[in-house]
């Protein structure tokens, strides 16, 4: 009986860890919108940090109290990139994508003008 007690705490310890690495390292997309304020620009940056990346604001230009003008670099354990927009508006996706799950041949991250999700 000890025994299959030892293996059952053993399990639930090995899928405790399997859990905690996953929340810490999970994937995340970030699209920029014209009506960000410095406190949701700040939560992203938080939030890449929480997984892991450094995402660092390059150029940032506003006209009546709008994103106009982005430039970032965001930092990952796969490498780095970087994208700018001069033209920032909802009907072109502009920001990054990162997941760390990615399989062989598959990008772990992408920067710039992103396609929805599930197209080629």
């Amino acid at each position: 009986m000890k025994q299959l007690l030892h293996r059952t705490l053993g399990l639930a310890f090995f899928l405790a860890l399997a859990f905690s690495a996953t929340a810490q390292g999970g994937a995340m997309e970030v699209i920029f919108t014209p009506d960000m304020d410095k406190a949701a620009l700040a939560k992203a940056q938080e939030d890449a940090k929480a997984n892991g990346l450094e995402l660092t604001y390059t150029r940032l230009e506003r006209k009546d109290e709008r994103i106009t003008v982005l430039a970032f670099v965001l930092k990952t354990s796969q490498g780095m990139g970087s994208a700018e927009t001069l033209d920032l508006s909802v009907d072109k996706p502009f920001g990054f994508r990162y997941d760390p799950r990615a399989g062989e041949g598959e990008a772990a991250f992408s920067v710039g003008t992103l396609k929805p999700l599930g197209t080629k």
